[in-house]
Formats: structure tokens, C-alpha cells, sequence
């Protein structure tokens, strides 16, 4: 049975300004540390026994993080120069999460540095980027060498999508174009073209390529998946239509809803009401062809399924609570959805109260699970309104301190 080990309260706003909102936008955890956004810092905490480890203060409010972090600890941040309000997106680094230490930091230049909007932060093993309406920049890692300052040839602006590499989704004149990145060079190691005729696209998984369309101008999300083969022909299609939530948004990079295996698809279906449970939907990512589905059990009636990540071939989600039940972590056998329950919350947390705000259907907020714990934080923005209400929670076993 889980319990509630650790909760951190979010920040009050700037003193002094009507417009005052603090973001804390990051969330990521290794074996020996788990590390988050905070008020003009990254916060780092010891996962054996969740105390405070580090602290890595930062000149203001986080801008954009990366939702991806490398295999040896290595997360991206963009932050304000400035604690002072609409100061700009200008200090762009990486932070080791393991050590608590800023590897570098780069400036990125007045004409490229906005004020977070629709900004967009990644990193894969090897390089890291951000890009938005303001511009694209990448660097090396390792070193902080820039590696591009500008948009591919022809093209007007970026998106990237981290992992074990980088992708990048170019929009540009006519068409949508995506293009791994060559760790050396920052150039197109190769590019696809996304067939023509669709409002928006968007880079679920690079290998196997998989991108997210959307058909419609006046929809906020995908509702359709493309799988491509490795010699660029579209192999399967998915047709979401609006039964499923995929997750996508502007400049996000990525579908966070949408979680992709060697072989599977997976996705949930929308939350059809308070008394029905969605279900979580396998699809074969050669074909497009649904696999199966799998429902809450009858005992969460009104339940509703959130996928957090792949685990092998299956599928790891998020159960939000109902007004009788409490929330869990379950497993998707790979094969036929079969469910195994990693965790639950009692049941006397009615409605989730502790949990509310933190996820959403569109996991517009990382979930995170490692090693029998849920994590969860909020990015903000947070002022006076908001402060003291649960920023980051971290759901499972207590720690023996």
C-alpha cells in the first residue's frame, strides 16, 4: 500500500508586481536522485531517503526544461537572466542531476530570446537544444560547444525531441520535415517529409519514427499517428479521430500521452465521464492495426487511465482516484493488456485531493515512476494564490531515515 512520503509546497509569486508568477517547469529522477524545478533553482533530492541533496540557484524563473534526461544523470534548462518580472529567456544549461553541479551555461542571444512562450527544451545523449518562434540552438553536451543557431536550409522554425538521440520537427514553406541530428555537426544526419496536406505535426518516437498529424485546423490535437519504415514510406496508419488523447501541443515537441515501444502504440482513450472508465488502447506499430484494449476494473468505476512510460514492450499508466478509490500505477502485459497493479494509494484519499492538478490526460506535467515510487510536480506558473499547495508529491513507500 503506498502512502505519501514526500510533498513540497509551491512558491509564492514576486513581491511587488501585479504580474508576479513563478515557474518551475522540470522533473526527472535517476537511482540515486530525483530533481525538479523550483523558484529560481533546480532542486535535488536523495531517492533512499528523500531529503533535500542540492541545490543548483539559478539567476531567475525557469523558462523550459527538457523532458528527457540522459543515461548518465544530464538534463537542459533554460531560465530568465533576471529575478525581476518579463525578464527574458536569455541562460540556456546543463545540470548533472547526480552531482547537483551546472556542467556550463551558454547565453543565447537577444534576438533569439524570448519570454518563454511556446518554448520548446530537449536533450538526447549528445546534444542539447531549444527552439521556438524566437529561434534554434544547439550545443554539445559535454562541452557547451554551439553546434547551429539557425533553422535547417529552408526552414523557419524548430521543434526537438530528446531520447538516446535528437530529432527535430522543421516547419517549413509547404511542408513539415523531420531530421536527426549528427551529434558532431549539428546537421541532418537524414530528413523526412511528412506527406503534405496537414495543419500541425509532431515527433512521438524516432526509432521507430513515428509522427503525430493533425487533419483539422480547428483541433488542438493530433488525430492521427503516421509509423514510417526506415526507407520513408508510411507503413501504418492510426486514425484517433477524437477518442483518443494524444498529448501533442505547440512547441512541446513531442505527444507526452502517446507512448511508443519497438512494436506497440500506446494511447488512452478520452475520459468518457464520471461514471465510465476509459481504456488504454495497443496498437501494432507496423500495421496500425489495434492489438486490444484494456479497461479499469470494475472495482474503479469512473476511473481514468493516464500512460506514463514504456517498460519493455508493455506499458506503465497512471489510475486517477474516483470518489471511492484510491489512485494506482498498473502494468500492461504487452501481449493482451493484461493489468498488474505496481501501486496503490488507500482508498481513504478520497478524490485524490493530494493529487489533483498534479496530471492530467494531455500529461502536460511529467509523471514519473521508478522503483515503487510515483512522482509527480507541477510546473506553474505559481503565485500567492497557488502557494502552499502541493508543487511536487511523491507517492509509495515511506523512507526508513
Amino acid at each position: 500500500m503506498g502512502r505519501e512520503p514526500l510533498r513540497v509546497a509551491a512558491p509564492e509569486g514576486r513581491a511587488g508586481s501585479t504580474s508576479r508568477a513563478v515557474s518551475a517547469p522540470g522533473s526527472w529522477v535517476t537511482d540515486t536522485h530525483y530533481a525538479s524545478g523550483a523558484a529560481d533553482a533546480v532542486q535535488g533530492y536523495l531517492t533512499s531517503t528523500g531529503k533535500p541533496a542540492w541545490t543548483v540557484p539559478l539567476d531567475g524563473s525557469i523558462c523550459e526544461a527538457s523532458r528527457d534526461i540522459t543515461s548518465t544523470g544530464k538534463v537542459a534548462v533554460v531560465w530568465a537572466a533576471a529575478k525581476k518580472v518579463r525578464s527574458r529567456c536569455t541562460e540556456f544549461g546543463v545540470i548533472d542531476v547526480n552531482k547537483g553541479t551546472l556542467l556550463w551555461r551558454a547565453s543565447i542571444p537577444a534576438g533569439k530570446a524570448g519570454l518563454g512562450l511556446d518554448l520548446n527544451v530537449d536533450i538526447s545523449e549528445e546534444i542539447a537544444a531549444v527552439g521556438g518562434p524566437d529561434g534554434t540552438l544547439g550545443y554539445a553536451v559535454g562541452s557547451g560547444k554551439q553546434l547551429w543557431d539557425e533553422p535547417l536550409e529552408g526552414c523557419l522554425a524548430e521543434e526537438h525531441n530528446g531520447g538516446r538521440e535528437l530529432f527535430t520537427m522543421l516547419s517549413c514553406p509547404g511542408e513539415f520535415r523531420v531530421a536527426k541530428r549528427d551529434p558532431q555537426t549539428g546537421r541532418a544526419a537524414w530528413q523526412y517529409s511528412v506527406p503534405k496536406g496537414y495543419r500541425g505535426a509532431w515527433i512521438v518516437s524516432g526509432d521507430p519514427l513515428v509522427v503525430a498529424v493533425m487533419t483539422k485546423s480547428d483541433l488542438i490535437d493530433a488525430d492521427r499517428l503516421l509509423t514510417v519504415a526506415a526507407n520513408g514510406d508510411v507503413q501504418g496508419t492510426i486514425d484517433l479521430g477524437e477518442n483518443y488523447t494524444a498529448g501533442c501541443a505547440d512547441n512541446d515537441g513531442t505527444c507526452d500521452a502517446t507512448v511508443t515501444t519497438k512494436d506497440t502504440v500506446y494511447i488512452a482513450e478520452d475520459a468518457v465521464g464520471f461514471s465510465t472508465a476509459n481504456h488504454i488502447a495497443a496498437f501494432d506499430i507496423r500495421t496500425g492495426q489495434r492489438k486490444w484494449t484494456s479497461t479499469a476494473p470494475s472495482t474503479h468505476t469512473g476511473g481514468t487511465f493516464i500512460p506514463i512510460r514504456a517498460e519493455g514492450d508493455g506499458l506503465i499508466a497512471y489510475l486517477q482516484p474516483t470518489t471511492k478509490r484510491g489512485s494506482r500505477v498498473v502494468h500492461f502485459a504487452p501481449e493482451d493488456g493484461k493489468q498488474t497493479t505496481l501501486l496503490r494509494m488507500p482508498d481513504r484519499l478520497m478524490a485524490g485531493a493530494s493529487e489533483d492538478g498534479l496530471i492530467d490526460a494531455e500529461v502536460s506535467d511529467p509523471a514519473l515512476f521508478r522503483d515503487g515510487r510515483l512522482y509527480l510536480h507541477r510546473s506553474g506558473a505559481f503565485n500567492e494564490y497557488t502557494a502552499g499547495s502541493p508543487m511536487t508529491l511523491i507517492l509509495g513507500a515511506r523512507w526508513r531515515n
